[in-house]
């Protein structure tokens, strides 16, 4: 017997029923539950028990209801219809629709608070080269399309400012020089149209890119955020990871080609794409980073570093690099960004203050970047913790537990 993709529900329940339904000579037997047709493949499943119930993606929505913001509620929904194939998607859509589009609700009415939520589920659906249509029984009448798009100049803008006037002088820096370059081709060629921001956990890159991304959006430019971890990905604003955006190989090689053909739309969104935000960049192989550029000069036939399209990297070279299977310690940290001929074309940014620390806590921050710095070791390569960072109290406490008698 033939098999069948889960995502088609209808076929794959038919193969479901004919594995166990013995005798049936038409459609109609198939889908005879107790005397009674049912209307769908899936329905007769669920009647017989072949299949469970979206019970469970209704305790997770609830759940995620309780501790995600509106946009993320909607990612995980799209997760849900993409990986899980639940029976009743519109059940689910109408039961969380006021939770997911919570955010849209403080500006507009409900109405069209939800039908701008359902538009951008349709959107991200589309990012992963998926349809509504392939969920029939959501609804599909996409008519308020034009009048109540999703994306918002003005909200964005609003948003991107309000950041913006919170941001310490280093990462104002950084936002006005991209901005400057995403709109002036002629400071491109004074400026370049490659950065990178070097900064440690809790330095504020994240914030940077979201700024970016609300600021360039309100100006008319798209933006394309990655990360080369899917826990990196998803702090981003509608982040992916770079082997979904870039078409990347697992693993990659020197020679390793982008899986993205030309006209395609994959290769349409990296065209119309104006700026790139990739986090976490020093844990990518310098190959990622020499694909991308490849992959953009062939696709924009512009023979520029990177397509001529601006990107900012960003990470911490403290952290995890690259990590080859038995290598050397020079085949290692030669696979490091910074060993590219592309990376002399990046102009790095620093920053410096740890905005997650109180000011009690400063010293012990600059500590841990003194390890990362390799400043603290003494000739022999140990290190002395300071007994001012000594915490004397067990963080766990021994409770004496009653016996059980048997």
């Amino acid at each position: 017997m033939y098999s069948a993709s889960p995502t088609n529900q209808e076929l794959f329940h038919l193969r479901i029923l004919l594995n166990h339904i013995k005798g049936a000579t038409c459609y109609e037997d198939l889908k005879r539950v107790d005397g009674n047709i049912c209307q769908t493949f899936s329905q007769a499943c669920l009647e017989l028990g072949l299949i469970e119930d979206d019970k469970e993606w209704g305790r997770v929505l609830k759940e995620a209801d309780v501790s995600l913001l509106p946009y993320q509620m909607r990612n995980l929904f799209v997760r849900l219809l993409i990986h899980c194939q639940p029976i009743a998607p519109h059940d689910l859509w109408e039961e969380f629709k006021e939770a997911m589009s919570a955010d849209f609700a403080l500006n507009f009415s409900k109405d069209i608070a939800i039908k701008k939520s359902y538009r951008e589920i349709c959107r991200l659906l589309e990012n992963e080269d998926k349809d509504i249509k392939d969920f029939p029984t959501m609804p599909q009448d996409l008519s308020f399309d034009d009048d109540y798009d999703t994306y918002d100049p003005i909200h964005d803008e609003a948003i991107g400012i309000h950041m913006r006037s919170t941001a310490n002088p280093e990462q104002e820096n950084v936002i006005d020089k991209v901005i400057k370059v995403a709109c002036d081709k002629n400071a491109q060629n004074d400026e370049g149209t490659c950065f990178y921001i070097d900064g440690p956990g809790g330095s504020g890159k994240t914030y940077i890119y979201k700024t970016l991304w609300h600021l360039l959006r309100s100006l008319g430019k798209k933006v394309s955020t990655m990360a080369f971890t899917g826990i990196a990905a998803i702090l981003l604003p509608e982040g992916r990871t770079n082997h979904k955006t870039l078409g990347l190989p697992v693993p990659i090689y020197t020679d390793s080609n982008s899986s993205i053909k030309p006209n395609t739309k994959q290769a349409k969104n990296l065209i119309e794409t104006d700026v790139f935000i990739w986090d976490e960049a020093p844990m990518a192989p310098k190959y990622a980073l020499e694909i991308m550029d490849r992959l953009l000069r062939d696709l924009t036939k512009i023979e520029k570093p990177f397509g001529g399209k601006i990107l900012l990297l960003g990470g911490d070279f403290r952290q995890l690099l690259p990590v080859r299977k038995n290598g050397t310690r020079s085949e290692c940290v030669s696979l490091s960004i910074k060993y590219s001929n592309l990376w002399g074309l990046f102009k790095t940014f620093k920053l410096y203050r740890n905005m997650r620390a109180d000011a009690n806590e400063i010293e012990f921050a600059k500590y841990l970047l003194d390890i990362g710095e390799g400043k603290v070791n003494d000739e022999n390569d140990n290190m002395e913790f300071p007994e001012e960072f000594i915490v004397e109290t067990d963080l766990v406490q021994e409770q004496e537990m009653p016996m059980l008698m048997n």
